[in-house]
């Protein structure tokens, strides 16, 4: 989100000017750095030294500053949603809105999360698990590992023709993981603090029901509200997405979970409640796990009934 859209000097140059100038101070939320320091300590091996868990840790954390912030000094949220995808079909019905229409931030954004899993690529299996820090640096960490293992860059794909994280492009990643590695046996350099964000960044963890059915037959939602965010919330700004071409709308507060369609077939569901929208119905969308959401999404007007069980609030379509 950050560096890699202003600077496209080559890796080398950008080592000697980061060598020329202070490190800057680096930040990180508790919740999701306690995530990161279990998952990077629980590998068994180290492929010789190349993937230790400090290198494991140094090398995510530098994902998430250039993925989700502007900045290093700033805190990564766990509830990033991506603002500059252009593709047709992540909009309401696979037809741009007008800025002005009701439907305009009915949008989904296919990015999520501090490593920006793209439902395109790394984060197609998960739903709601992209919101999670827990789940989501399990994804990103264990291509990390596989890399370093091979001897490969970490933040290419394993074939090395592309990038897994367009921001790293720059060599801004491969700089602040200098900036913060100091050895296996030392604590990571630069590294100022960590500051109040929970594992869902601000999404709370509820039940969901449809209206109608027993109360009791609840199954895990999580309610993603934009406005409650934690962290850096820069990507917040423009909602609508009124600078065009960029960013793309931010999506209203939606509930996301993971179902089944008619056939069987594992869904990512993120339904609108009418009350969180402009539109005085609610609106369901649907991607078939792990298709990719730009040319796979399924739109639904005035869907099924959805309750919050935390909330005591239903949406009758």
């Amino acid at each position: 989100m950050k560096k890699s859209q202003l600077l496209t000097l080559p890796t080398a140059a950008l080592i000697v000017i980061a060598g020329a100038l202070p490190a800057m101070a680096h930040n990180f939320g508790d919740g999701p750095l306690d995530k990161v320091q279990s998952r990077s300590n629980s590998y068994g091996g180290n492929c010789s030294g190349n993937a230790t868990p400090t290198k494991l840790k140094a090398r995510a954390l530098s994902i998430g500053w250039n993925e989700a912030t502007d900045t290093d000094a700033q805190v990564p949220s766990p509830m990033t949603l991506s603002r500059y995808d252009t593709e047709q079909g992540l909009w309401w019905q696979g037809s741009q809105q007008n800025v002005n229409s009701n439907y305009r931030r009915i949008f989904w954004n296919p990015g999520v999360g501090i490593w920006q899993l793209d439902d395109a690529g790394m984060g197609g299996p998960l739903a709601d698990g992209r919101f999670e820090a827990e789940r989501s640096v399990a994804e990103a960490m264990d291509h990390i590992r596989i890399q370093l293992c091979n001897g490969d860059n970490p933040y290419r794909t394993p074939d090395g023709t592309d990038w897994i994280w367009d921001a790293c492009s720059s060599g801004d990643c491969q700089t602040d993981y200098q900036e913060i590695f100091n050895g296996d046996s030392n604590p990571l350099s630069h590294f100022d603090g960590t500051f109040s964000v929970q594992n869902f960044g601000g999404s709370d963890e509820h039940q969901c029901y449809v209206q109608g059915l027993p109360p009791n037959e609840t199954w895990p939602c999580l309610y993603v509200r934009p406005g409650q965010a934690q962290g850096f919330t820069g990507w917040t700004n423009d909602p609508k997405g009124e600078d065009d071409p960029f960013p793309r709308p931010l999506s209203n507060s939606f509930y996301v979970f993971r179902s089944f369609n008619s056939n069987g077939d594992p869904v990512e569901t993120r339904y609108y409640m009418k009350q969180d929208t402009p539109l005085g119905h609610s609106v369901m969308v649907r991607r078939q796990i792990p298709n990719n959401s730009r040319t796979s999404l399924n739109w639904f007007n005035s869907p099924f009934g959805l309750c919050d069980s935390n909330l005591n609030q239903c949406s009758s379509g």
